[in-house]
């Protein structure tokens, strides 16, 4: 089972003048041996925003979930969208480890 929790909202201007809502989740996935953490991003049209336009998960990350609410956090400042969050996952658990 998955429980999100909300770490954050960014809005951003799409080129058409649509606002895109970009909210990051912490993930916790209850596993075996203890939960795993990952992060997702959803973004949301401003005028639609019952119906997800885009969405992207890690899957688990690490076991330590301030790690990943970091992680979460730096994405969610950097305004990271759904379409560049494993790209720019991959670059900052380089800088951690």
């Amino acid at each position: 089972m998955k429980t999100r929790y909300f770490v954050g909202l960014r809005q951003i201007e799409l080129d058409n003048r649509e606002e895109l809502l970009l909210e990051y989740y912490l993930v916790e996935e209850g596993k075996e041996r203890g939960p795993v953490f990952g992060i997702e991003i959803t973004g949301r049209y401003e005028s639609k925003p019952q119906r997800p336009f885009t969405q992207e998960y890690t899957g688990p990350i690490s076991d330590d979930a301030g790690l990943v609410r970091r992680l979460a956090e730096k994405l969610c400042l950097g305004t990271v969208t759904p379409f560049t969050l494993l790209e720019q996952v991959d670059q900052l658990l380089g800088e951690y480890v």
